[in-house]
């Protein structure tokens, strides 16, 4: 799968703390002039050497707007506390028989620019087909994803609930979980897997166990949320009117819900997959990239 690095058209520079990456400011004021507000880390890391602000944070969503829906609030914290945040979109969002259309190029510049209101620091896409994910095969799926756990060294990696009802949301939890098989050296620097949910897609999947989304992970998002909202702005064609699950009105219920799960104002939710506490386990031989465990494949 090809993908690209996608720049806002005027970015404000800013080098990433590895040094390799140029990116946006974090903390760029939303349509309100808002800006992300400081808080207490949200995660104390499990490996004493990496405090929250020497963080490096993966997001892999499956197409344009899935990224701000699921973990826009969570991203904008990680970014105001000094985490570097990459978002990989494993697709444009439109059919593979217009992949460079001007709708396309829209889509880019929205994911463009929510990404500057959520403080992003990278943004890569790749030109996977909507709803045709599973018409490649499953390693390519697996590249993007093990190619950017090889640069990047994340800490902490967001992905989709494997139980959504979209099937492309159901293969890139599948492709992401095989990247980060905890065996691999990919993976070595990876503490924290978790899922997040998709209004319109996670609580339309089918009412039985395999599909349930069970958060056991709260963020509270109270600070952040006029900086959610003002990226999810950025999507406004993609957004619904009430009573739609993707319409604001939606989207705030839902955030004061999970808030009131934990105790919280607002928040986002996550099924913690994987945590790892202590120091990273001896590095093994790496396997092909791809080489997910065949039977994941299905």
């Amino acid at each position: 799968m090809r993908h690209s690095t996608v720049e806002p058209r005027r970015p404000r520079s800013r080098v990433a703390s590895t040094g390799r990456v140029a990116g946006w400011g974090g903390g760029s004021p939303g349509e309100d002039g808002h800006r992300p507000v400081r808080g207490p880390a949200m995660y104390q890391s499990h490996r004493g050497d990496v405090a929250p602000k020497e963080q490096r944070v993966l997001c892999i969503a499956a197409h344009p707007d899935d990224e701000v829906l699921g973990v826009g609030g969570t991203l904008a914290r990680h970014a105001a506390e000094g985490a570097e945040v990459l978002v990989l979109i494993m697709s444009e969002g439109e059919a593979a028989k217009a992949p460079h259309s001007r709708r396309n190029a829209a889509r880019r510049d929205n994911a463009a620019a929510a990404a500057r209101v959520l403080g992003v620091h990278r943004l890569v896409m790749g030109e996977l087909a909507d709803q045709a994910f599973d018409a490649h095969p499953f390693i390519e799926l697996i590249h993007p994803i093990e190619a950017l756990l090889r640069e990047f060294r994340p800490h902490i990696v967001y992905t989709h609930h494997g139980g959504d009802a979209n099937t492309d949301h159901q293969l890139v939890f599948k492709a992401t979980y095989a990247a980060c098989r905890p065996l691999s050296t990919l993976s070595a620097s990876v503490e924290q897997l978790l899922c997040y949910e998709v209004p319109s897609s996670t609580e339309q999947a089918p009412a039985l166990p395999h599909y349930a989304f069970l958060p056991n992970v709260y963020v509270d998002v109270s600070a952040v949320w006029a900086t959610k909202l003002a990226a999810l702005r950025c999507y406004a064609a993609e957004l619904g009117t009430w009573p739609h699950t993707r319409s604001i009105e939606y989207i705030d219920a839902l955030a004061v819900k999970r808030g009131g799960e934990a105790g919280l104002r607002r928040a986002e939710a996550f099924t913690l997959i994987r945590a790892r506490v202590g120091p990273s386990p001896p590095a093994a031989p790496d396997a092909p990239p791809g080489s997910a465990d065949p039977t994941l494949r299905s």
